[in-house]
């Protein structure tokens, strides 16, 4: 499972979740897309999937992750030594370069999020159908098509929510990169 091409395309994968929203490709001049990376691995049971998502997608990051940290502790200790009354009015949030324990229930803030910061975002899936089905359960409460916005997040198109939701959390631009498996039972 780990052969060259393998390898390289998970790395390349989940190093394009790190870039930057803006980071694209242009094949010509009339056609640009982001260059995020989706790659969904089909494999049975018992080939060392976790493996391959620590190794080759977690690891690379972790510098990255470690450095973010310490961004992040440096503006909540700033944020606090500042009088209340001279505070911003949201405290710091600290960014992670990727996203395991996916929660359709907060990604459209999440997406907010990125935006704002005008970095990409890696979402890591043992098993990426069920990414989908949870997408499209927290979605059926509006249009039920939330695993179409997600899909659309490929070609860094922005949308208005993934959730029906009563307040108004928009994005216009998104950079998100998705390394996942399935088994082979699972397709259609």
């Amino acid at each position: 499972m780990t052969d060259d091409l393998t390898a390289t395309m998970f790395s390349l994968a989940a190093m394009s979740g790190l870039l930057k929203i803006g980071g694209n490709v242009q094949a010509t001049i009339n056609w640009a897309v982001a260059a995020a990376i989706w790659v969904i691995c089909v494999a049975k049971t018992g080939i060392g999937k976790t493996t391959i998502l620590k190794e080759l997608c977690v690891l690379p990051m972790k510098e990255i992750a470690k450095r973010d940290a310490e961004a992040f502790k440096s503006e909540l200790a700033h944020y606090k030594a500042t009088p209340p009354k001279e505070r911003p009015p949201n405290e710091p949030r600290q960014f992670f370069p990727h996203v395991q324990k996916f929660s359709p229930a907060a990604m459209d803030r999440q997406l907010q999020f990125i935006e704002e910061l005008k970095r990409g975002q890696l979402i890591l899936s043992n098993e990426i159908e069920g990414l989908f089905a949870a997408i499209d359960a927290d979605g059926r409460s509006g249009s039920g098509e939330a695993s179409i916005q997600l899909l659309d997040m490929f070609n860094n198109i922005g949308s208005n929510m993934l959730r029906a939701s009563t307040d108004n959390r928009t994005w216009l631009t998104s950079h998100i990169a998705v390394v996942g498996f399935t088994q082979p039972s699972k397709l259609h």
